[in-house]
């Protein structure tokens, strides 16, 4: 049981369908069967784009953090609170 993504001809919605069998898709917003197929992405995860996406994640949030850093730096030699 293939599941398609499929985009409508008459409405222009873009669904996903899981087609049994000899099964007719038709769009779910107007019904119509006027309808192309889109080629669709698919996920892949592996160890090492799991490794890649914590490295990314990590990057960014050391970014966050300095610029948290710079901001407190910055209220406290603007403002004199001390």
């Amino acid at each position: 049981m293939p599941l398609f993504e499929y985009k409508c001809a008459t409405c222009q919605s873009q669904f996903e369908l899981l087609i049994r069998g000899a099964d007719v898709p038709t769009c779910p917003n107007c019904q119509s069967t006027s309808l192309d197929k889109v080629l669709s992405s698919f996920g892949v995860t592996s160890a090492d784009t799991q490794w890649r996406h914590r490295q990314a994640l990590g990057a960014d949030q050391r970014r966050k953090s300095e610029t948290v850093q710079k901001e407190r730096r910055f209220y406290k030699s603007d403002h004199h609170d001390d």
